[in-house]
């Protein structure tokens, strides 16, 4: 009679446990460099939406503004015309909302013009309403407005590829390029930035 012994289970050996862990490991890695890069790009992702959506922001105000005004103007009280700096006059909008062209505007002392006033203050873009003191505007004073905050560049208004700051004779400026840079922080020192540039034509200037 023929006797069979069943060979004993030891179970799994060093050398296999070693190579299972070593695997796990490596799985885990892989996991973890993955969260790690899909992280980054949606904060990308997130830092390109906010700079894209400021740039557009500060973009329409601006279009909106410049379109009514009539000209450029050195300077008004505090302010003076530069590459980060611009002083829009603009002819007053009467209580039925309509626009009211006045020859005092002009030879009035001082000059019944609306003044919309952008300026960079450190990295922060503001709008400035300053309404005509002849009272015939429903425009409201604003004294400050931020349309968009870290603005990356340094030169925002030009008028047919020159600085604005330095176009000798500003009554000849019948339309405006404004370029912005926004740039929102990812972390650390890297950020994301988004640049929008737009022309833009007065429609009451003097042809």
């Amino acid at each position: 009679m023929k006797v069979f012994f069943k060979k004993k289970d030891y179970g799994h050996t060093l050398v296999e446990l070693l190579i299972a862990v070593a695997l796990l490991v490596l799985v885990g890695l892989g996991v973890f460099l993955y969260s790690i890069t899909a992280q980054t790009n949606i904060k990308k992702t997130i830092a390109k939406t906010i700079s894209l959506n400021q740039a557009n922001i500060a973009a329409e105000f601006f279009n909106k503004d410049a379109i009514a005004a009539k000209k450029v103007v050195s300077s008004y009280s505090t302010y003076t015309t530069s590459n980060t700096c611009i002083i829009l006059a603009l002819y007053p909008v009467d209580s039925a909302g309509n626009v009211h062209i006045c020859a005092s505007c002009e030879t009035s002392t001082p000059k019944h013009y609306d003044y919309i006033i952008y300026s960079l203050v450190g990295n922060d873009l503001q709008r400035i309403i300053i309404p005509n003191t002849a009272g015939i505007s429903t425009r409201r004073t604003l004294t400050s407005m931020i349309v968009a905050k870290n603005i990356s560049n340094s030169v925002l208004f030009s008028y047919e590829g020159t600085d604005l700051g330095s176009v000798g004779d500003l009554s000849v400026v019948d339309n405006i390029t404004f370029t912005v840079s926004v740039s929102t922080g990812i972390h650390y020192d890297e950020s994301e930035s988004q640049e929008i540039t737009t022309q833009v034509f007065f429609r009451n200037y003097d042809y």
